[in-house]
């Protein structure tokens, strides 16, 4: 299936070498979701691609590891074997060939989202590196270089989440947090009104991860009890079929927003003709490459759906890629996206983009951006294969 990808290729600045490693995560603090799963133990899949003296770099979580036992959100298929197939046909192709590469059977299909990410990434920072070009130059697009942050604050007793907004508030500046919530109307709303007491103007959406109880008419009540308190959007909030939330976002003024239901551009285009959201999440990890990901970003802001880029536990490769694409949305989405050192004790990025004033503040830099660490990024890697 790769085989008219390396016809295409145009053999300018020929890729000599890949790296394919898989690479230990540790996150920071213990987060706890609305459904209780417990967090899963963090890998990363890091590609490196060498061309002309120069390296690029792209990361991904493998969720067919990370999340193995997991009910939802994991790939059905082997991200490090699929990686490894795909290294070995892109070996001998242009360093600068970094749009066509994608088989046909990879195209708009979640299981492969993330596979893609971390091989497109590192194209696209090694062709901005070869030609000292910034990501925007490469994909022809306007980067924005201020993006609202928006931070997300795991479940925990309402006082100490009010406590920890305001350590990030302090922090970073923001006032727009995303809340996992207990799903309880009176805790929920007592962790808004502490919080707002803390940080003095505090937004909120809140990612429920299709974790709340009752009918629709039950979910309606609970968002627009807590609506009053700030709260603008709810992020996938039951496992149901599009007909509910269609009757959940006519009854309240709460923005729904989807996720995990809008993986591919056919999800998206669903999502449109059943008018049952608001927004939709380009979730990090599940973008399908830059061009994949600002595809549906198009598709939905075209038909008037706000998008919203979302956040994964990223080494900092992944994050400032990210970060940068939430910066090519036309029409402004927030991004949750924050630096690898704010939740992985194993972060392997040295120049990460600084978040102040509540804007993350992106730079125009060749390719990502980034500076790895090889030495950090050596000691966290759990297993390695080069192809050359």
């Amino acid at each position: 299936m790769f085989e008219e990808t390396r016809n295409q290729a145009t053999m300018c600045v020929r890729i000599q070498r890949l790296t394919i490693r898989l690479c230990r995560n540790a996150t920071r603090e213990e987060e706890h979701y609305t459904t209780g799963a417990p967090p899963p133990a963090y890998r990363s899949l890091v590609v490196e691609a060498i061309a002309g003296g120069m390296s690029g770099f792209g990361e991904c979580i493998p969720t067919s590891i990370v999340l193995a036992g997991w009910n939802e959100g994991k790939s059905g298929i082997d991200e490090w074997s699929a990686a490894l197939r795909a290294g070995e046909v892109l070996l001998g192709c242009d360093g600068g060939a970094s749009h066509d590469w994608v088989p046909d059977e990879w195209r708009d299909c979640s299981d492969y989202s993330s596979v893609i990410d971390a091989i497109d990434f590192a194209l696209y920072d090694l062709a901005g590196r070869l030609t000292g070009k910034p990501l925007s130059a490469l994909l022809g697009r306007t980067q924005r270089l201020r993006v609202p942050y928006v931070h997300t604050l795991f479940l925990g007793a309402p006082a100490d989440t009010a406590t920890r907004a305001h350590e990030v508030y302090r922090r970073t500046g923001t006032r727009f947090f995303k809340l996992k919530p207990s799903g309880t109307a009176e805790e929920d709303a007592a962790t808004m009104i502490l919080t707002r007491e803390r940080v003095p103007g505090a937004r909120f959406s809140i990612d429920p991860n299709c974790g709340l109880r009752g009918d629709a008419a039950d979910v309606t009540a609970y968002l627009n009890r807590l609506q009053p308190l700030g709260l603008d959007i709810c992020e996938d909030p039951v496992a149901a079929d599009w007909d509910i939330y269609a009757r959940i976002q006519k009854g309240t003024d709460v923005a729904l927003m989807v996720d995990a239901g809008a993986r591919t551009r056919r999800d998206v285009l669903t999502i449109i003709s059943a008018r049952c959201a608001r927004w939709v999440n380009i979730h990090a990890n599940w973008g399908g490459g830059f061009q994949q990901s600002l595809g549906r970003a198009d598709v939905a802001q075209d038909a008037g759906l706000k998008v919203m880029v979302g956040a994964a536990r990223f080494l900092g490769i992944g994050t400032a890629a990210y970060q940068l694409l939430a910066g090519l949305l036309p029409e402004g989405g927030p991004c949750e996206q924050e630096p690898a050192r704010m939740t992985s004790r194993t972060a392997v990025v040295h120049n990460e983009f600084a978040i102040r004033d509540g804007l993350i503040w992106l730079e125009e830099r060749p390719g990502l951006g980034i500076e790895v660490d090889r030495d950090a990024l050596a000691a966290v890697t759990e297993k390695e294969e080069v192809l050359t």
